[in-house]
């Protein structure tokens, strides 16, 4: 009876669908306590949402938990639903036409909630409509996922069952009251409702908001609702109260960051997902006047804006937008004046590649695009999984990724649930693609080659388990520049706000400047704010004083305490001078190093087109100058300082291991170079160089 009993069990079986078809989920009506039954429709893609096949898109997270909870999955129309399925197969009940699938516990409480008593209900719900373990099916569904959201009358997004410790249900109902403008004013003076908006932060910290996937679910429907346990709102409604608690945000901060509102601070709403979620979704797309609707950011633009989001597959950091982008959005439209340049479209998902040949070829496509090699600076990436899931759509091997892709985790508020813990890093100094302010390299284009060129293979292992690797893939990037210089100091990296005496002294300012009152360096002034302004601005004149207000109220040891200086001057005035100086200063000098450097110019004729393979020998050295500036934490003496063709930065590398006759480096990241940022080095004779990035 045992073993009948597992044979009726087996999981659902799925079969085959054309590429120009889908499924959709007929959840059928049940009560509170009835198993879930459903039956998988199979719809040729060009009926989706006429009035035959009229359905709902789940947005979700697929959360944390194996997949325990079963659904029932029926072959027929006719049969009743089952109540409870072992029930039914051990009173030996007609012959069952269903079997079971199991998923995750979020959406199973999803289904519940979204389940009628009195009718049936269409869905698209990924885990359930796209075979998971089919990689051909799944890379054709996902490609075309933003029709499915387009067609669906609505986008229905499952927050997640209430949470009476963080008052949820109370945070869904205040929506509405803050959405209402005759209320507003009183919401936010009246300290009665402090709870409430306490509430609200909580909520917009929940997992959801940190999908990346969310992105192409929202700015394409049609219209959706939120759901949280039994409370629903409107997205519009949902959508305008973000933004106006972002817009009171700082007046409203410290007042609900009391601890017995329970919950963790946030000491900024930036990297909030669900602020830039709004944002996003809310300005991707324009509608031309002759109706055409087209997208505004590039996928490169996109994948890098929005690389705090996370993904359960990092493969997908790419390919959950790229239907999204302007490359696949764009109006096509032709001058008659000139050819329309043509644009070679993104790489398509393809879940056969580990996660190193997804982030490759979204690279190599990137530099071609752009004509820029800005992407390697930048932290755009989500790391590799610690494991390999089991299954026919685990990646096909565990990859250590090359030091010339970095990971969103070490970026300026990390990734996922790491930015409520605040600033990690600096902020980006190449900034957000077509908007650098910067300009190293002046007007020159990437030479790079991808790999060595040599066919490299590898092979899945016995009895369908791990895939491993035989043969190393080649993951070097050569790249052409300059080496501009090499590290000689470099102070400890710049956490908590505090600027180190000793890196002061190395930008030029000593306690007897201080003695004598003396205004600041230049280089020092410059360095501390990267020679920019908030967003790439000019520097405002004011910087200068409040540079000197902080030098002469620096630590009994000479360090610029830029935490005490901002709490001390913020009982003064919230709005002065100095707290915006240093709140640029704690963006550009988080986790970073001042460093100082030497630089070096070989002696003969100015460079000519040819690349050499060697560093320059020291005895061809003409001239010699003092740098100094920013660099990477990890950066120490004998670090080499480069300007890449085709990057906007000077970039910090180390030499590594000999690697095919060309010497290796490791990539560290960009840097500010004083005086070396518009391009002076593209003139001053150093030698032209291949670099070998692993």
């Amino acid at each position: 009876m045992l073993n009948a009993l597992k044979k009726l069990e087996d999981t659902y079986e799925y079969s085959s669908i054309g590429s120009k078809q889908v499924r959709l989920l007929i959840v059928k009506p049940g009560q509170e306590d009835d198993d879930i039954n459903a039956i998988l429709q199979v719809v040729d893609e060009d009926q989706l949402g006429n009035d035959d096949y009229c359905y709902e898109a789940l947005s979700y997270h697929w959360g944390e938990g194996e997949d325990l909870h079963s659904i029932i999955i029926n072959d027929e129309w006719a049969t009743e639903p089952i109540k409870d399925f072992t029930a039914a197969v051990l009173s030996a009940q007609k012959k069952l036409y269903a079997k079971r699938h199991y998923v995750r516990p979020n959406l199973y409480s999803a289904l519940k909630r979204l389940r009628a008593q009195d009718r049936h209900v269409a869905l698209w719900v990924d885990a359930l409509c796209i075979n998971q373990e089919n990689d051909a099916e799944k890379t054709v569904q996902v490609m075309k996922m933003n029709q499915i959201y387009q067609k669906a009358y609505s986008v229905c997004i499952w927050l997640g069952l209430d949470d009476p410790d963080f008052h949820s249900s109370k945070a869904m109902t205040f929506i509405k009251d803050v959405v209402d403008l005759n209320k507003l004013n009183n919401l936010l003076t009246d300290d009665r409702y402090i709870p409430q908006w306490a509430s609200l932060f909580q909520l917009l910290k929940w997992s959801w908001f940190s999908r990346r996937w969310v992105i192409q679910e929202l700015a394409l429907a049609q219209q959706a609702t939120v759901h949280c346990g039994q409370s629903e709102v409107h997205w519009n409604d949902f959508r305008d109260a973000i933004g106006i608690f972002h817009r009171y945000f700082k007046s409203l901060q410290p007042r609900i960051q009391n601890p017995k509102l329970g919950g963790s601070p946030i000491s900024d709403l930036e990297p909030l997902g669900a602020k830039l979620l709004v944002e996003m979704t809310s300005n991707l797309f324009r509608t031309k006047s002759n109706g055409a609707s087209e997208s505004t950011m590039s996928l490169e633009k996109l994948v890098c804006q929005l690389s705090t989001f996370s993904t359960s597959d990092p493969r997908d950091t790419i390919n959950c937008l790229r239907n999204l982008s302007k490359e696949l959005n764009a109006v096509k439209t032709r001058s008659s004046s000139s050819p329309a340049r043509t644009h070679r479209q993104p790489p398509e998902p393809n879940y056969k590649q580990d996660l190193f040949e997804v982030y490759r070829d979204f690279v190599e496509w990137v530099v071609e695009e752009s004509k820029s090699l800005d992407i390697i600076c930048r932290h755009w990436a989500l790391k590799e999984k610690e494991k390999l899931d089991i299954g026919p759509t685990a990646a096909p091997r565990l990859v250590t990724l090359p030091s010339w892709i970095l990971t969103a985790e070490d970026g300026s508020y990390g990734a996922g649930e790491a930015v409520f813990r605040g600033r990690k890093a600096g902020d980006s100094l190449v900034g957000l693609p077509g908007e650098a302010v910067y300009n190293a390299s002046g007007r020159s284009v990437p030479i790079v080659q991808f790999g060595d060129g040599d066919a490299r293979e590898w092979s899945p292992s016995p009895k369908s388990g791990p895939r491993l690797s035989l043969f190393p893939q080649d993951d070097s990037l050569t790249v052409s520049g300059y080496l501009i210089g090499r590290v000689n100091w470099s102070s400890p990296p710049i956490r908590s706000g505090l600027i180190p005496q000793r890196g002061l002294e190395k930008l030029g300012w000593t306690y007897r400047d201080a003695s004598a009152n003396k205004p600041a360096p230049d280089q020092l002034r410059r360095t501390l704010v990267a020679g920019r302004g908030p967003n790439g601005s000019d520097v405002p004149t004011y910087y200068s004083r409040a540079c000197n207000y902080c030098l002469l109220n620096e630590t009994p040891n000479g360090d610029i305490d830029t935490t005490d200086l901002l709490r001390a001057d913020e009982s003064v005035s919230p709005q002065s001078i100095v707290k915006d100086y240093l709140e640029r200063v704690r963006a550009v000098t988080s986790n970073r190093v001042i460093l100082q450097g030497r630089s070096t110019i070989p002696g003969g004729s100015p460079p000519s087109h040819s690349i050499p393979t060697s560093p320059i020998s020291p005895t061809s050295v003409r001239t010699s100058e003092d740098l100094v500036g920013l660099g990477p934490l990890d950066t120490t003496k004998d670090d080499i300082i480069a300007i890449l063709y085709g990057c906007s930065v000077p970039v910090i590398l180390r030499r590594s291991s000999s690697y095919n006759r060309l010497q290796g480096y490791r990539f560290l990241g960009e840097a500010y170079i004083d005086g070396k940022m518009d391009a002076e080095c593209m003139s001053e004779g150093h030698e032209l160089m291949e670099f070998v990035l692993r």
